[in-house]
């Protein structure tokens, strides 16, 4: 909680501090996914090739200030689906046995980024990096067990997580680093953007002296949007 009122605090200060800036601001929206997996600490059992992208929906509705015609800060409210899908098969002539798990966690975020352009008006590159934080809202496991001995046999099951009872944490801390391209288009640009988000805070909540393990959320971001100036 301490960090995140830090951020929130600090992401209000650059806000205000940009008042004077506002005839120079775009907002946009853009769409895409975010292919997550969690990251365990070393002393997991999980083996690395259980470890699947959990595709999820991400959208994103930035409002970008700039400071000059190569550096704004942009600030970036979200929505995103993280987690992670593990996938493990045994089978050989005779039998099968396939387990595909997928926890879901449904987070709202907000990041607060340093964006660096460069190019021309045809065409602009940029780059953007800082800190994001995040709250999950809701969380689902489910999953599909496959086995047979000659007659394959299917079962599905699904059910919501219980944070506290997961020991799972709601909050999510992490630096996203990221680059896109921008083009006219109409009174605004058209832009695709890709990002990598750095999860810094372990997930699991349980502070036994049995617990070692940390989980981080990871993943790859791309989307496809629109940036539109106002105030001018």
């Amino acid at each position: 909680m301490k960090k995140l009122s830090c951020i929130l605090g600090l992401v209000l200060g650059l806000v205000l501090a940009a008042q004077p800036l506002w005839a120079q601001t775009r907002v946009g929206l853009r769409g895409g996914v975010n292919l997550a997996r969690w990251h365990w600490s070393d002393d997991t059992d999980i083996e690395k090739d259980w470890i699947k992208d959990l595709p999820g929906l991400y959208i994103v509705a930035p409002v970008e200030i700039e400071a000059s015609n190569h550096l704004a800060v942009q600030i970036e409210p979200a929505f995103i689906r993280k987690g992670v899908r593990l996938n493990y098969e045994e089978s050989d002539e005779t039998s099968v046995f396939k387990i595909d798990a997928r926890t879901k966690l449904d987070y709202l975020s907000l990041d607060m980024l340093l964006k660096g352009k460069f190019g021309s008006d045809i065409l602009q590159f940029y780059a953007v990096g800082g800190p994001g934080v995040a709250y999950a809202t809701k969380g689902k496991i489910t999953a599909e067990m496959t086995t047979g001995n000659g007659t394959i046999t299917t079962e599905e099951e699904s059910m919501d997580i219980d944070f506290e009872e997961a020991n799972i944490s709601r909050f999510d801390f992490g630096v996203l680093f990221g680059a896109g391209i921008e083009v006219p288009l109409g009174a605004g640009h058209f832009l695709l953007d890709a990002r990598y988000n750095l999860g810094l805070q372990t997930l699991d909540t349980d502070d036994s002296v049995n617990s070692q393990e940390k989980i981080y959320n990871r993943g790859v971001m791309f989307s496809a949007g629109f940036m539109i100036p106002i105030g001018k």
